[in-house]
């Protein structure tokens, strides 16, 4: 006779190594003595607290021994004197001593347990308990229970548990002591191969391309130090909690928390693979990191909302549960978990009054939850970070130096599908750098990579070689994904060279470069350089020819411009409207005006809006004592001529004639110049003043 359902396979198959908790073999359980009678309670007060914790029902299998031999439990049956009782007799004699037992010895009771028998084809008889996980608990001795060597006391508690599968045994525990306090309806018991999923979630989401990695600059922090160092510093600190990471648009903060945090996963992931190979049941030994875009969600007005936000992000990667437990957050409370929370761009909520309630919000976080740490990531402007009652350090992106641009140069170079020559680096360096504003620009990542990708034209394949070029710049705030390169394909007297660069600026080449090895400071200008150009050179493996230096910023600050409105859904027009009114206060200001008041610069935006711009990065900025200017001289004659254009095109000229006329000669002049180069509309009438 076997038992409805019973399941041979728990004696015959090997369990995955993680179910090894849940099953426990015993060649036979003593019923016939009190000291027999012990160590089964022992025995289902461990595995009953186990299933409770795994989510999972537990096995004590009887007629198996340590080694996975099938000797039955006949011994046993002939021992309680049941040799003359039929199968399905002996089966109810177990139930109903062993029912006795729980129900007069252990707390909570348990009403989801089941015992099963049957004889196999040797006729030997198996059978085992199915015990149920349920959310009562912890269990543990109800009252004492005496035998000759000792007795079990009324509070004591035990979990079938180890450091690994070779070292799974019955432990002792406090019903207080976490994890095992829990169940897994309050609190997920989390395994190695939970671990794993989270991490290549984790992986998955960030998508850090391997073309990205090859080109990777590392950031430097005000302190002098590269990012990366100071964030090891900071989670090496045990009285840190809270590092700030503010940096202007563009300076790559996103980009550096991406990396390091897929990084870290990956570092995650082999630790936890050879956790898994060694069969252990341990959690990832470094910090679990925690990717959280800020912006573009529901706002976070409390601690409850942060917290359920970052529950949802963490089970989405990890599937730590499907029916959301009662207690998760007890998981940031957990001394062998090391939580690192990454929230990234504070300044992506819009408005003033929700980031307030978001860092109030965060800060109680941190108190509430006071073994997790916190990297925040931001643009400059935001008061009262950090403002000392959380243990915090902000730290500044510092811009790129001239090295690492020519670093980056060289990456790109290397792995650009255009055939260029290491040389090339120079040359492009002596582009980049004919203009100290340009070169200020590309100081800041974003700047620097838009400049160079046009520069080598990696996005577009080439067009055919006589394909005249094209100079005219796309209308400002275009989708990138309709961006075309213009100024692609050179005539046959322009070579298609890095050379040709001459041939795009009105400088001289004693202007291309300039000498200093450090960060470009501003006002610094350019120093000369040596040796005279070639005109006869000619470079058979560059097919393209470099755009003129309006069509570059055009492309460098659309791209920007572009990359921002995308992230503020829902404000799309109005911040397309920004980019005008920056070009209107430019042509006001023109080349005699260097700064303005707020009170006069809030008159062309409103105050959130000025904030946004002036933390745009390249742009305007703001001097330390309070006045507001254009980045360089650059930016201002960029926008001017950006507001122009549209104007002279669509042939509305007489509106802003008056504006263009009131402007100095030479900042009037070099508009014109600068305009000449982004539309091929007729532009002497305006100009003519």
């Amino acid at each position: 006779m076997s038992s409805e359902g019973f399941c041979l396979e728990l004696f015959t198959q090997s369990e995955n190594y993680e179910e090894t908790p849940l099953r426990d073999r015993k060649a036979w359980i003593e019923l016939w003595n009190r000291k027999g009678k012990a160590e089964f309670l022992r025995d289902f007060i461990a595995l009953a607290n186990t299933a409770r914790c795994f989510g999972k029902p537990a096995y004590l299998l009887l007629g198996i021994n340590d080694k996975g031999e099938i000797v039955g439990i006949d011994q046993m049956i002939e021992r309680l004197g049941w040799n003359g009782l039929d199968d399905h007799q002996i089966a109810e004699k177990i139930r109903n001593q062993v029912s006795n037992l729980i129900r007069e010895y252990i707390t909570p009771s348990h009403p989801h347990w089941e015992f099963k028998f049957c004889r196999t084809e040797e006729k030997k008889a198996l059978g085992y308990f199915l015990i149920g996980p349920i959310t009562n608990g912890p269990f543990r001795v109800k009252k004492a229970f005496g035998y000759d060597e000792g007795s079990l006391q009324p509070g004591q508690c035990w979990i079938r548990m180890g450091e690994s599968k070779h070292e799974v045994t019955l432990r002792e525990i406090s019903p207080e002591q976490e994890p095992y306090c829990y169940s897994h309806a309050q609190v997920p018991y989390l395994l190695p191969h939970h671990w794993r999923d989270y991490m290549k979630g984790c992986i998955n989401e960030l998508n850090v391309s391997p073309n990205i990695e090859q080109r990777y600059i590392e950031l430097q922090a005000d302190t002098g130090s590269f990012l990366e160092e100071e964030v090891s510093k900071f989670l090496n600190d045990p009285n840190m909690r809270w590092l700030i990471i503010e940096g202007v648009a563009g300076s790559g903060k996103t980009l550096f928390l991406k990396r390091w945090i897929s990084k870290q996963a990956e570092n995650n992931l082999v630790a936890i693979d050879e956790i898994i190979r060694r069969e252990e049941f341990v959690p990832p030994p470094d910090w679990i990191p925690v990717y959280f875009r800020l912006g573009q969600r529901d706002p976070i007005t409390n601690l409850e909302k942060l917290t359920e936000q970052l529950l949802n992000n963490i089970n989405s990667k990890g599937r730590f549960w499907e029916t959301r437990p009662s207690k998760p957050e007890q998981l940031f409370e957990y001394k062998n978990l090391k939580w690192l929370f990454c929230l990234d761009g504070l300044d992506e909520i819009y408005e003033t009054k929700s980031i307030g309630q978001f860092i109030n919000a965060l800060r109680e976080f941190l108190e509430r939850f006071p073994k997790v740490k916190v990297i925040l990531t931001t643009r400059p402007g935001f008061t009262g970070l950090p403002d000392g009652t959380i243990p915090s350090k902000l730290i500044r992106i510092e811009g790129l130096r001239r090295e690492q641009i020519e670093n980056y140069i060289g990456k790109c170079l290397s792995t650009s599908s255009i055939d260029l020559q290491p040389e090339d680096v120079d040359e492009l360096m002596q582009y980049l750098f004919s203009d100290k504003d340009l070169a200020e620009l590309c100081a800041l990542p974003i700047y620097l990579e838009a400049a160079v990708e046009e520069l080598l034209s990696v996005r577009v394949p080439p067009l055919e070689v006589n394909e005249p070029a094209t100079t005219e710049a796309s209308e400002p705030i275009r989708a990138e994904s309709e961006e075309i390169l213009s100024s692609k394909i050179g005539d046959k007297e322009q070579n298609g060279s890095l050379s040709s660069i001459q041939a795009h600026l009105d400088v001289t080449h004693e202007d291309m470069i300039l000498e200093s090895e450090d960060y470009i400071p501003r006002n610094e200008e350019p120093s000369s350089i040596g040796p005279e150009k070639d005109d006869d050179i000619e470079r058979d493996y560059l097919a393209y020819t470099l755009p003129r230096r309006a069509v570059l910023i055009d492309k460098v600050y659309q791209r920007l411009w572009n990359r921002e409105i995308n992230r503020r859904v829902g404000k799309e027009r109005e911040f397309k409207e920004y980019f005008t009114k920056v070009g209107k206060l430019a042509l006001k200001m023109d080349g005699n005006i260097e700064t303005l008041s707020q009170e006069e610069a809030k008159k062309c935006f409103t105050k959130r809006g000025l904030e946004w711009v002036l933390n745009m990065g390249g742009v305007l900025l703001q001097t330390k004592s309070g006045w507001i200017e254009f980045y360089n001289r650059l930016a201002k004659i960029y926008f001017a001529a950006s507001f122009i254009k549209p104007h002279v095109e669509n042939g509305t000229c007489s509106d802003i004639g008056r504006l263009i006329c009131m402007c100095q000669p030479e900042f009037r002049s070099s508009v014109h110049e600068f305009l000449a180069e982004l539309t091929a509309q007729e532009l002497e009438p305006i100009f003519s003043c």
